[in-house]
Order: structure tokens, then sequence, then C-alpha cells
């Protein structure tokens, strides 16, 4: 059993990877159509002076106000579209993770009756469902959703400091009377990403949304291990050059729930308030080795944690 469950775990964690590639994809290629449709709409609209340089103008100030059509179509035609996909690879997870208990042993009725209270999460995403086929929908994956007005995807979907930060430039190019093609140099240095850098809708999306991708799936995996009442886990994930200490002396380890409570007071902890050696905010299940942390909170039986060598799952 220890091997199979390895295998469907090791799927679900491709999985992730490869849809936070898609989600990567289709940023980038958003930041592009925004720099594009700036460019174009913007272009010969602007007050210049002999020189070529920006006046500072009442008009071109209304020009950096109208920023917000450009986000709007953009949000209308393209962000909302990659966020509910983004919201519906999500809730996949509930099935993916579903198989994973069930080869643990876990019945489907039991299963079943977990995955049914576990709407608390959707609704901090901001989903709502539409178009359900009946019967149990989050364990056949027999869904669309719709993201609700005002919740977390929604706000994702607004962004609204991208948009201030984008107006923030206008306004201090055309204060400063910045050159016409300096202008352009920087809004595309702004808004597009380089080997050195990343672009304004990228910096914004780690941010906010791809770390919500794993924690979403820890929330999910919390919910069950609450519900079948498991307390061993496994610390999964390999180690890179990037690795943080704080998952190097964890990583492939098990270990009780009980025992993450001093997580919280670890030195290789990164984000701690300033001159804090602990940070009670901090919910190790959930967030695991804080941003952009890849590893996951893998739960095992008494019997595996025993197995693997943790003698006080064997007393138990």
């Amino acid at each position: 059993m220890k091997d199979k469950l390895s295998e469907i775990w090791k799927r679900k964690d491709d999985y992730i990877k490869s849809r936070l590639d898609w989600l990567a994809k289709n940023v980038d290629s958003a930041q592009q159509e925004l720099l594009s449709n700036l460019v174009k709409d913007f272009v010969g609209q602007f007050d210049v002076d002999a020189a070529g340089k920006l006046k500072p103008t009442v008009k071109n100030m209304r020009l950096a106000l109208r920023l917000d059509k450009f986000f709007d179509n953009l949000d209308k035609e393209t962000l909302r579209k990659i966020n509910t996909r983004y919201g519906e690879d999500m809730l996949r997870l509930t099935l993916l993770d579903g198989k994973y208990y069930k080869a643990m042993g876990f019945s489907e009725k039991t299963l079943e009756s977990i995955v049914e209270k576990i709407d608390y999460i959707e609704q901090g995403l901001g989903i709502e469902y539409v178009n359900i086929e009946g019967g149990n929908f989050r364990m056949t994956g027999k869904y669309e959703i719709r993201i609700v007005k005002g919740g977390y995807l929604d706000q994702i979907t607004r962004m609204p400091e991208v948009r201030q930060q984008l107006k923030n430039y206008v306004i201090q190019s055309v204060g400063t009377k910045k050159g016409y093609p300096e202008y352009l140099r920087g809004l595309a240095e702004l808004v597009t990403s380089a080997k050195s850098r990343d672009g304004i809708l990228e910096r914004y999306y780690k941010q906010y949304a791809y770390d919500t991708f794993n924690q979403t799936d820890a929330a999910i995996n919390k919910h069950y291990a609450d519900n079948l009442d498991l307390k061993w886990f496994i610390y999964q994930g390999s180690l890179i050059d990037t690795s943080r200490q704080f998952c190097i002396k964890r990583a492939g380890k098990v270990f009780n729930t009980e025992e993450t409570e001093k997580w919280k007071c670890d030195p290789d902890l990164i984000a701690k308030p300033k001159g804090r050696k602990c940070d009670d905010r901090y919910n190790p299940l959930i967030e695991r080795g804080r941003y952009n942390c890849r590893h996951t909170i893998r739960y095992i039986t008494e019997d595996l944690a025993c197995e693997m060598g943790r003698k006080d799952a064997c007393e138990e």
C-alpha cells in the first residue's frame, strides 16, 4: 500500500505543477496583451512638446485615469476566463485527494460524507457551482463554476494594486516630462517580463494566486485528515538548490500534527514579525515553509508512520 499511496500522491503533485505552469503561461500572455493594448490605444493621444517629451497637461493626466478601461476589458475577455479555469483546477483537488484516502482503505461513503462539508473552502475562494449534473459533484468532477462578485478570485481578477501601479507610472511620467520613447520603454519594462524580472501581472499572481493553489490543497487534505482522525504525516517533497533550511530539515520525514505547534518558533521560519522569535499567526499544516513552498503535508496512518520508523506511532 505504501508504494501505491506514494504514486497517487505524486500524480496529484504533478497535476498541481502542470496547472501552475498553465497559469504562468496564460498570465504571461495576458501581460503581452495588456502592453499591446496600452501602446496601440494611447499612441498619438499624449500631448508632447517640440522635444518629444510628455507635457504636464490635464489631458495627459486624464489618460492615466482611463487605464481602468484597459483592465476592465482585460478582466472581461481574458483574466476572468483564466481565473475561472484556475478555480476549477483547484476544486478538482478534492477529487484527486479523495482517491488518495480511498486507497488508504476508507470507504467511499465515508469520504463522500466528508466532502459534503468542504464548501467552506469553496466559499473562501469566492466560487459557486452552476450546471451540476446531480450526484456528489465534488467527487465526480461534473460541474462548472462561477466567480462570485467581491470574492477572493474576483479581487485577483480585478487586481486593484496593479491598476494603481500603472496609473502612478503614467502620472509620474507626465509630471516629470519624460520623453515619449523613454515612457514606452519604461512601460514595457514594467508590464512584461525578462530573464532578470517578472512582469507586473506575474508579480501580482505570485503574491496572491500561486500559493493559493498549494494552500487550497493543504486545506482540503487537512479537512480529510481531521475527519478521518489522521494524526501523522510526511513532509513530502524533494529538495532543490533554493530550498529553505526550514524545509531541508523536514523533507521526507514523518511528523505528528501536535509536533507542528513548535514550528512557529523555528529560527529558520521566514516572515516572522520583526524582533519576534515565534509567530503565532503561522499555520504550519497550511503554510508549510511559507510563500513559494512546494512541499506538501501528506497524511498517513499510524501503521505507516510506525513502518517508516516512528516508534511512538507503533505504541498507539
